[in-house]
């Protein structure tokens, strides 16, 4: 699904992943190569779930990725609210990999 926005070009691709029952989205081509190269017996590929922008336009939204330690799934968040808290609150438990992609008005 595209928003319209020609910023929005980049597919986020998803992936199920069979052990945690979670998905696990990514626009880096090297990372979807990789789990369907490397790790297809855990992530089956489900397509592209959307568009989205690659780089931080003028009023685009970022999301952020972090990654669950203990149980090895990922959350995402666009709430600069929500990634603080959970910066500040459960760093016992999540890992921030960073912008995952960015979505653009």
């Amino acid at each position: 699904m595209n928003t319209g926005n020609p910023d929005n070009s980049a597919p986020l691709w998803r992936f199920f992943n069979m052990q945690t029952g979670a998905h696990f989205c990514t626009i880096d081509p090297a990372e979807k190569a990789n789990l369907q190269t490397n790790m297809a017996a855990i992530y089956h590929y489900g397509g592209v779930a959307y568009y989205v922008c690659p780089t931080n336009v003028p009023g685009s939204v970022t999301v952020w990725r972090f990654f669950n330690i203990r149980n090895q799934t990922h959350f995402y968040t666009a709430d600069p609210a929500e990634m603080n808290l959970v910066l500040m609150t459960m760093q016992s438990t999540y890992h921030l990999d960073g912008p995952a992609f960015y979505l653009a008005p």
